[in-house]
């Protein structure tokens, strides 16, 4: 079985914009005002966009965020979406409607963020 870090970098040569906004983080709220000296002066700035960086999160948040991303990614295509649990390791399937002979992308991983990631490349990969 593929290791996260090889399955993201596939995912990085297919998908870029999803790596990458997964590679981001999660964004966070700004989180109040901050003091700066600014020539001469001192002056309050505030973040707007401020991100905690996939590498930094915990992992079971990293895996939260992973699996939200992908999901997002699956359904802005408007491809269909089936996990289970029910086998020895975390299945997602997925198929896109508009293929006529509803082939189904199976993937597998030790989570169902894994799973979803490893279909999504397998939807990507069959891709003309």
């Amino acid at each position: 079985m593929l290791e996260i870090v090889d399955i993201l970098e596939k995912l990085k040569q297919l998908d870029e914009p999803t790596y990458e906004k997964i590679a981001r983080g999660v964004p966070l709220q700004p989180c109040g005002q901050y003091m700066v000296f600014d020539r001469g002066e001192v002056r309050a700035c505030q973040y707007h966009e401020a991100y905690m960086p996939f590498g930094d999160l915990l992992p079971e948040v990293a895996e939260a965020w992973l699996q939200f991303c992908i999901q997002r990614a699956v359904a802005a295509k408007n491809w269909w979406l089936k996990l289970s649990t029910y086998t020895a390791l975390p299945s997602a399937k997925i198929q896109k409607p508009d293929d006529p002979a509803w082939k189904e992308y199976h993937g597998f991983g030790e989570s169902l963020a894994v799973a979803i990631l490893a279909a999504y490349i397998a939807c990507l990969e069959s891709q003309p």
